[in-house]
Parts: C-alpha cells; sequence; structure tokens
C-alpha cells in the first residue's frame, strides 16, 4: 500500500473509531436495557443523569420558597415530570404534586417521598451557588432531596421494563413549619386506593461521608410538640413579696418540676428531652411582673410516654398553680409524630445499599431527638427514613450548609437500587 493510501485508511480508521465511541456513549442505557441491570449498571446510570440532578438542585438552590409558599418549586417539578412523560396530580396542601410511574406489570407500589421547603436564612455569601432570594435558603437539603427523587423518576421512567409494579412519587411541600405537609397531603387523599409496600424517603447528613448511606431500624427520629404556659398573678414590688403572687417564681418551679418528670419517671431506655428556651418575665429589678410567658419543646421516641408526659405536664403546672395562687394555662400543640422505621423492610433497604455501593459505605445511624413529619407516613404505612453523606457541609438550618453534589450519585442510586430490588420483574 503506498503512503497516500495509507493515509487514506488511517483517516477512515479514526473516523470509524470516532463514530464508534459517539455511538457507544449514546447508547449506554440502550445497552443496559437489553439485558437484566446490575448494581453496576445502576451507578453508571446514576453517573449518567448526574449532570441532569446536580442542574435541577442548583436552579431549586438558587429560587428557595418558604413553607407553604413554594408555588415556583412545584411548577418545576411539574415542567419536569412533563418532559419525562410521567402521569402527576397537583394540589395536593395547595403545592404538593404526586406523579406515578407504572411498569405496565402488576407487582408491588412502592412510594418515593421528597420535600420542597426551604428556611428563613440569609445564605453565606461566600457559596458559589446560592440563594437568590432574600431571606429564604435550602439549609436543610430539601433542594436535594427533590433534586434526588428527580433523578430516581427519570431513571425509572426510561427503565420500566426492568421493574415490575407501580411507583409513586410525591413532592410534598412545608416539611419545616407545623402542621407539616405530609399531614396534609395524607388528609387530602394523596395515597388514597394504594397500598404501598414501602414508603420511602432519604435525607442529607452533614457529619457523614459522601458515598457513605446510614439506616436505623425502630424509632428513629423523636416526635417534637410545643408547650406554652402562661402564669397570670398580682405583681408588685420586688421589696414586699408577701403582698403578691410570685409570677417569676412560680415559673422557676414549674421548669425545675418539668425537668424533674424527665429524670425520674421516663424509662431510662426511652430518649426524652423537655426543654425551654423562652421565659418572660417583662419586670425590672425590683418589680415582678403580672404576667409570665414560657414556651418549650417536648421530644421522645415512644408515642406512649408522648403522652403520658403531657399529661403529667398539665398535672404538675395545675399543683403548682395551686401551691403558688396563681393562675395558669397551658397549651401543648401537637407537632410530628415520631419517625418508625419498619426494621424488616430498613434491612431489606440496608441491604440492597451494601451489594450497591459497598459494605464499607453502609452505616449505622444512632437515633435523633431532631423531628420530622415524615413520621406521620410511618403511621399509617411500612416505611423506610434513611440517610446520605454530604461530607463536611456544615451544619442544617445554618446559613454555612453547603453540602457536596457529588453525594447526589450515591442519593440517587441507592434509592434506585432500593425500588428495582423490591420490584424485580419475573420476566
Amino acid at each position: 500500500m503506498g503512503a497516500y493510501m495509507m493515509r487514506i485508511w488511517c483517516v477512515k480508521v479514526a473516523r470509524n473509531f470516532l463514530f464508534y465511541e459517539e455511538k457507544r456513549e449514546l447508547s449506554l442505557r440502550e445497552e443496559i436495557l437489553v439485558r437484566i441491570m446490575t448494581y453496576q449498571d445502576i451507578k453508571e446510570y446514576a453517573e449518567s443523569v448526574f449532570e441532569y440532578v446536580r442542574g435541577v438542585r442548583r436552579d431549586l438552590h438558587r429560587h428557595p420558597e418558604l413553607a407553604f409558599h413554594e408555588e415556583w418549586t412545584s411548577g418545576y417539578v411539574e415542567k419536569e415530570l412533563q418532559k419525562m412523560g410521567i402521569a402527576y396530580v397537583k394540589g395536593f396542601a395547595e403545592y404538593g404534586i404526586r406523579g406515578i410511574i407504572e411498569s405496565g406489570k402488576d407487582g408491588e407500589t412502592i412510594v418515593l417521598r421528597a420535600d420542597m421547603d426551604a428556611l428563613p436564612i440569609e445564605e453565606d455569601e461566600r457559596h458559589e451557588i446560592k440563594s437568590e432570594i432574600k431571606g429564604a435558603m435550602h439549609a436543610c437539603g430539601h433542594d436535594m432531596h427533590t433534586a434526588t427523587l428527580l433523578g430516581v423518576a427519570k431513571i425509572l421512567m426510561e427503565t420500566r421494563e426492568q421493574w415490575q409494579g407501580k411507583v409513586v412519587l410525591l413532592f410534598q411541600p412545608s416539611e419545616e413549619v407545623w402542621p407539616g405537609g405530609a399531614i396534609r397531603m395524607l388528609n387530602d387523599g394523596v395515597l388514597d386506593g394504594y397500598t404501598p409496600k414501602i414508603v420511602m424517603a432519604n435525607h442529607v447528613m452533614p457529619d457523614l461521608e459522601v458515598g457513605k448511606v446510614g439506616f436505623h431500624g425502630g424509632t428513629y427520629m423523636a416526635s417534637g410538640d410545643e408547650i406554652h404556659i402562661r402564669i397570670k398573678g398580682h405583681g408588685g414590688h420586688g421589696g414586699v413579696p408577701h403582698l403578691l403572687t410570685d409570677t417569676v417564681l412560680t415559673g422557676a418551679q414549674i421548669l425545675v418540676a418539668l425537668q424533674e418528670l424527665v429524670a425520674r419517671e421516663v424509662p431510662a431506655n426511652i430518649p426524652t428531652v423537655l426543654s425551654f428556651g423562652r421565659f418572660e418575665a417583662l419586670g425590672a429589678t425590683n418589680i415582678i411582673p403580672d404576667d409570665v410567658y414560657l414556651a418549650g419543646t417536648l421530644r421522645t421516641m415512644s408515642e406512649e410516654w408522648r403522652g403520658r408526659m403531657k399529661a403529667r405536664i398539665r398535672e404538675v403546672v395545675s399543683a403548682l398553680s395551686t401551691a403558688f395562687r396563681v393562675e395558669t394555662s397551658i397549651d401543648i400543640k401537637d407537632g410530628f409524630p415520631s419517625v418508625y422505621n419498619n426494621p424488616e423492610l430498613t434491612e431489606q433497604v440496608r441491604q440492597t445499599a451494601i451489594s450497591a455501593i459497598g459494605q464499607e459505605n453502609v452505616v449505622n445511624m444512632e437515633v435523633r431527638t431532631t423531628a420530622e413529619d415524615f413520621g406521620y407516613y410511618t403511621q399509617r404505612y411500612p416505611s423506610v427514613y434513611y440517610r446520605f453523606g454530604v461530607g463536611e457541609s456544615g451544619n442544617v438550618h445554618t446559613a454555612q450548609f453547603d453540602p457536596d453534589e457529588e453525594s447526589l450519585k450515591t442519593s440517587v442510586a441507592v434509592m434506585v437500587a432500593a425500588v428495582m430490588d423490591m420490584c424485580k420483574s419475573k420476566n
């Protein structure tokens, strides 16, 4: 072969190679879909949608909306579902959306939930990707959760022949503010007519390395109730306490006595916290006020003791009211119930995670006395709520929170793997 023909041949080979590489990249998903997907395939698929998921997260992060005001966010999710061809119904709890992906084959119903609301925090100006809305920030990772669920939806929609049953997607507003969006969506009938095998959600975890997930079977997060106590007496000059009823002293005695309930009545194996962060006594150095106001929170891991503690709080306040000759009123606002992870399903999802990302990347979580309105789902349906690590990103609910977006790959992959394991096709 002459030099000229050799050059022509080399050019053709090069062109064919480039064409092959381009075609191979474009058909990665098609190649996967002609066989049963492995855990490695799922990880690669999650990698392939990462740019999309990260883009969604950034869009949401720049446009945070507070609880009960998620109009733009809801519209954004709606448009993404439309692009994917996913059927949906909107208007639950005003801005909530229910999407549905049908495999076309009989099987289990899996429910996946993501929250959408932000917090009233001014974001740290040093962040590369930051809020464009003054006084609002995604400081609890709900932008990460919503982006994850849209990424999962994208994969499940494109791989319907790989699994059987149906997947219900819940995009929920207003997790951060009582009474929460979960109970409102449930009361609006968002899951009426469905019998879920599992309701599943995940949440960012700053204390956990990127690439890791964490689980805890049984009661994982505490209930959270608000306690408001008002004390009314006859104040007066601090120099003649015998001529008045001391509302400040009464308030102090109530605080101490209520702590004794936790220390002496609640079993030691039931994590319980009773904290008061507000004590208003608007007097002066020599003035005892007529009115005192106390506000706090009750957190416990037991629904039984939650009820008993609220009853005992009322009894103690009433008794001290009589003892100190004051009038008291107490208002206990029922907050979110505790989050209970079905032990068997939690172990099943944990084993899936081990298979998908490795034993070394799956950890056991300690119980937490923070609260989450996902507890309402766990009261009605078998549920699993787990964590995915976002690295050293600052604490949630602070202006410095800045999660590592690489964690979205793991977040998407584990949730997709869990769905596919529970909905394995028999074909």
